[in-house]
Formats: structure tokens, sequence, C-alpha cells
């Protein structure tokens, strides 16, 4: 599967918010939001807290905070979610639409 690893349908993740799945060693928070999936390293790098629990508002953190998080490729097929579990550099966009 070219390193892809099957993590849940798009249906299994509610609208602005996310379901968190393990791959290799990394918690990583998958993301439903307008149209899109996107997937993110699921600890905060302020505070070291659980991203995947949070909900999504207006597309990132708020001012002052700056930190960026690795980013992970993510594809469907017939409906199911797929990561790549290599980390993208920090900040790196990758969403697809989902709809």
């Amino acid at each position: 599967m070219n390193g892809f690893v099957e993590v849940c349908t798009v249906d299994d993740i509610p609208e602005k918010h996310a379901k968190v799945v393990s791959l290799a060693d990394e918690r990583v928070a998958v993301f439903r939001y307008d149209g899109k999936i996107s997937a993110i390293s699921n600890v905060c790098r302020h505070q070291n807290g659980p991203l995947g629990e949070g909900r999504i508002i207006d597309g990132c953190a708020p001012p002052p905070f700056t930190e960026k998080l690795s980013t992970f490729r993510v594809r469907l097929s017939h409906g199911v979610v797929e990561v790549d579990p290599r980390p993208l550099p920090p900040g790196t966009p990758a969403s697809i639409r989902c709809g």
C-alpha cells in the first residue's frame, strides 16, 4: 500500500473534530473539517497536550503561538482514510478533499 495505513472511515470522524490513531511510534490526530481530511501529530508543541481532543477553530493556533506541527500525507480509498506514518516536515500542508 505504498506505506499508507488504513485508520478509519470518513464517517468515523465527526466534522471539525478528530480521531486519534497510533501509527508506528506516534499518536496522530486525523481531522475532518470543511470537506477536508488532515493528519497531524497529536502532541501540542507548546504545552504537550493532546490536540485530537480539541476541535478546529479558524484552522490554526491562536496568537501569539507560532509553533508548527508535523503533518502526515493522507488519502482516501472508497471512503476509508489512509495515512502515511512517515511524518512530513513541521508546517507542511497536507490535506485532501473528502466530499
